[in-house]
């Protein structure tokens, strides 16, 4: 959804410029003087001044393009800002797994070699229920959070969420369908359920870093177990020893000594001893001052 919110959030005050319009260039590592520095592209790299010096940024897979109406600044600027014309243009996307239909208002961006269109807001926005049936289409329904019965399909959870009927995919998660209070959601592997009643579980929520949490489980709709209540959560201070268990370790902050071990970072954290792999990261556990971090 990332994509979507940053289009409601860039409304520019002009127009566009393209990078391949006349401007003054500049060597990398060259000085400068940031008030009166005008950023540009050079091909898919941005060009600007950062504490005197000029700089460069790899756009990657997004466009380099150098706004007007924003001080003059280069910007990058992810490809669902395209547009084929100008005015208002109707799209159907999926991002990050969930299908939306908007409308984006679009403007022009003039070169001495073409006109680009790129969307500078959004008009409106409607969620999926489905995949997109079209660049521009999807099945759009309206629900009633308080009576839509969501529901799984495989691993393909159906809920009402803002007034839309929308389908997700659990990818790594497990879609589940409460009874009470009665909802559809993706769940993380760790709060999971292989029964009824009290489970301890000693699992990895991010990567490199360990907890253990305490539950209360209970049935859900079409067979399977989700946890009711959550009640205790402990970080580890080592990996887990079992399915159920780890080296628990209190501690204060204000006196513990954070240490390297190996190459997984121990700190102090509400007064539980964490431990973070650094190489989950491809970093390496480092001393910086009287701390410790994944550098």
């Amino acid at each position: 959804m990332k994509r979507v919110l940053v289009l409601a959030l860039v409304v520019l005050a002009g127009g566009f410029a393209s990078c391949k319009d006349e401007v003054k260039t500049y060597e990398l590592g060259d000085k400068c003087d940031e008030a009166s520095f005008n950023d540009y592209c050079d091909g898919n790299k941005i060009i600007f001044c950062d504490d005197g010096v000029v700089s460069a940024s790899d756009c990657e897979s997004d466009d380099c393009i150098k706004f007007l109406g924003l001080g003059f600044v280069a910007r990058c600027i992810d490809p669902i800002f395209k547009c084929s014309h100008i005015g208002i243009e109707r799209v159907c996307e999926t991002i990050e797994g969930v299908s939306v239909l908007f409308d984006k208002n679009c403007g022009s961006v003039h070169s001495e070699y073409e006109d680009k269109y790129y969307a500078y807001g959004i008009h409106e926005v409607e969620y999926c229920a489905g995949a997109c049936t079209s660049d521009t289409s999807c099945d759009v329904r309206r629900c009633n959070e308080w009576t839509f019965d969501g529901f799984c399909e495989g691993n393909m959870a159906t809920a009402c969420v803002d007034g839309f009927v929308r389908t997700f995919d659990c990818e790594s998660r497990t879609c589940v369908t409460f009874i009470d209070p009665k909802g559809t959601v993706c769940i993380n592997p760790i709060f999971e359920c292989e029964g009824e009643g009290e489970e301890r579980s000693c699992m990895t929520v991010v990567e490199g870093m360990n907890i253990v949490v305490t539950k209360w489980c209970e049935a859900v709709v079409g067979g399977g177990y989700r946890p009711r209540n959550v009640w205790d959560m402990q970080f580890c201070a080592s990996e887990c020893t079992s399915s159920d268990s780890c080296l628990v370790q209190s501690c204060l902050e204000a006196t513990y000594k954070s240490s390297c071990d190996g190459n997984a970072a121990l700190f102090c954290y509400e007064d539980e001893v964490v431990r973070v792999d650094c190489s989950a990261y491809d970093l390496t556990c480092s001393m910086i001052g009287e701390e410790i971090d994944c550098i």
